[in-house]
């Protein structure tokens, strides 16, 4: 993510009343269920699948960090990782929720913050259309022909894109200029010839809000059947389809309360249900499902029913949907409809009663793949296919092995042999050349690759960091006794150099300044550390055993240059042999100062 370099005073005193008023329990809480634990709130992580609470939050430091991944910060980089945005964004999202302004920035052709304002003047603009008396009429008969009550068009922000070529682009062009609007998708370049023209056009939209409300694309429908019938905003800079649920801001605190989300395929759909009294169904809108969708509802609720249209695409991807359910660690069950039906049709035909039926109904995952079997004959043989590729798929062994078992109890091949199966088709996956990837977290993203040679932080730095994390009222002493020469890990240097820039900065923003394993080193000791008896004493004592680790590094590299180079070199001669001297007498009255002090400092230095 990109931090921020230099700023205003302006800026500044913005940024640290956002902080003051931006409790990270408070904020982590909206995206995780934490439980206090001593001092301290702790969770799943929603950054990896795990299923013991890794993730630590500590309010007095204003810090997370999770001993699964590495992840950690202050509660800019919370947000930033949460809501997968940049810091100006965070910090945006943070101002909004405290009710704090900030100042005014320009938005630039180059810049995400101008397509967020490009869509949200967008939105803007489709719902007034929809609203005026004359232009939105046949929209409005539309979605009351659809049953879309008022309210559930305002909770959704439905509008409509009026007729003509440049309805938009005539309003927003001159303030965001032309290129821009084809990059957030408003607008498409005239082929052979100057200028844009609008994206949508005379159909109902339906703007894509993340989590936290802006406006990233819009979904469009025509008012008849003309085709395309459907129209989605290209992928661009801030929208990834597969990144996306939609209805996932209006649906987070339904799913936080009742613990399980209901998955549909399209926005009519969510609409529909959440008019009807199923307020935490969001849907994947245009893409087959992807791990990381699921994994986005996986952070707001631990149960889901998936149900998609009844036909055959329906029923196919149901079952692609699977593997990306359960391997997020959601809990899963299928839900049925009939032929021919979708969920918004069949619960505004049928009602809400019928719909809260299909969801009792719905069935396991084994159940489901299994139902072929009925028929006998080929239909058996599918569904032990169908059921060997899932578990293949599923890394979770527990998860893999109570599937195995009960679909032996519904096929009856024999559970031994279901499992060879299994081990057969990922030996056979296995063999298939790939190309070599990227180190990886318990969560499955890539994580900052440690210099080649570095090791693991030593503990004397790592206790010299804890130390000021715990005690950060010592960094200005700190920074001026301790030589950043003596720190030579090149994360507790890093980490050390954050603290030096800032003395009177404090975890959080220590945290907030860092990047990849500086960050997460500091973070992980801002959630571990705790502050000695006697802090001036203890920072002495780190600093003499620092010193001390220097110099005898100093003179170890002395001899070796002596015996290498037999006496030539930097400090040849008389020079060399002072230095050795000098050494000699410093690291004894170091040790003579240690010993006589008493260590504050536990553990081996190396």
């Amino acid at each position: 993510m990109n931090r921020p370099g230099g700023r205003s005073p302006t800026a500044d005193d913005a940024l640290e009343r956002v902080r003051a008023a931006s409790d990270i329990v408070e904020v982590v809480s909206q995206y995780v269920s934490l439980r206090k634990v001593g001092r301290s709130w702790k969770g799943l992580c929603p950054f990896h699948q795990e299923k013991t609470p890794s993730f630590t939050v500590s309010p007095e430091r204003q810090t997370y960090h999770c001993f699964g991944c590495g992840k950690g910060g202050d509660v800019f980089g919370f947000v930033e990782e949460a809501e997968k945005v940049e810091f100006a964004e965070a910090l945006r999202v943070l101002a909004d929720r405290a009710g704090i302004e900030l100042p005014a920035r320009r938005a630039s052709a180059e810049s995400n913050e101008g397509l967020y304002e490009a869509c949200g003047e967008a939105a803007e603009f489709y719902r007034r259309s929809l609203l005026d008396p004359s232009t939105g009429r046949k929209a409005r008969d539309f979605l009351d022909r659809r049953g879309i009550q008022p309210e559930a068009q305002e909770r959704f922000g439905l509008g409509y894109a009026p007729a003509g070529w440049d309805a938009l682009g005539s309003r927003l062009a001159d303030r965001f200029g032309e290129g821009l609007l084809v990059r957030a998708g408003l607008a498409i370049e005239r082929e052979g010839r100057r200028g844009v023209y609008d994206r949508f056009r005379d159909r109902v939209v339906v703007p894509l809000r993340l989590g936290n409300g802006r406006v990233v694309g819009f979904g469009g429908r025509t008012l008849g059947d003309e085709d395309p019938k459907y129209l989605n905003s290209p992928e661009t800079p801030v929208y990834r389809k597969g990144r996306f649920l939609f209805g996932l801001g209006e649906a987070r605190e339904a799913l936080r309360t009742g613990g399980e989300g209901i998955l549909v395929e399209g926005y009519f759909d969510v609409i529909g249900l959440a008019q009807e009294g199923f307020p935490e169904t969001v849907a994947v809108a245009g893409t087959a499902l992807t791990p990381e969708q699921a994994g986005l509802l996986a952070r707001y609720a631990g149960r889901v029913c998936l149900v998609l249209d009844g036909d055959a695409a329906g029923e196919a991807a149901s079952k692609r949907a699977l593997a990306p359910l359960l391997g997020a660690g959601l809990e899963v069950r299928v839900g049925r409809l009939p032929a021919g039906e979708d969920p918004d049709s069949f619960v505004r035909g049928q009602g809400h009663d019928a719909f809260a039926r299909v969801r009792e109904a719905a069935e396991s995952p084994v159940a489901y793949l299994c139902r072929p079997a009925d028929e006998g004959g080929a239909g058996h043989g599918r569904a032990v296919r169908a059921v060997i590729e899932l578990a293949r798929s599923l890394t979770d062994l527990a998860r893999r092995e109570a599937l195995l078992v009960e679909a032996d109890r519904k096929l009856g091949v024999g559970l031994e042999r279901l499992r060879r199966a299994v081990e057969q088709e990922a030996a056979r996956q296995r063999s298939v050349v790939r190309e070599p990837a990227p180190a990886t977290g318990a969560g499955g993203e890539a994580r900052a690759e440690r210099p080649a040679d570095a090791g693991p932080v030593p503990f004397l730095d790592r206790s010299l960091l804890g130390l000021l994390v715990s005690a950060p009222e010592l960094a200005e002493a700190a920074v001026a006794r301790i030589a950043a020469a003596w720190i030579t890990h090149p994360t507790a240097r890093a980490a050390w150099e954050v603290v030096e820039r800032d003395t009177g900065g404090g975890p959080a923003r220590w945290c907030e300044a860092a990047a990849g394993e500086a960050r997460a080193l500091l973070s992980g000791l801002a959630s571990e550390a705790t502050a000695p008896d006697s802090v001036q004493r203890a920072l002495e004592d780190h600093a003499l055993r620092l010193e001390e680790r220097a110099l005898e590094a100093e003179r170890e590299a002395i001899r070796r240059d002596l015996v290498v180079q037999g006496g030539r070199g930097a400090l040849a001669g008389r020079d060399r042999l002072e230095r050795l001297q000098w050494l000699a007498s410093r690291l004894h009255g170091l040790r003579t100062v240690g010993a006589a002090g008493g260590a504050a400092v536990k553990g081996d230095a190396e």
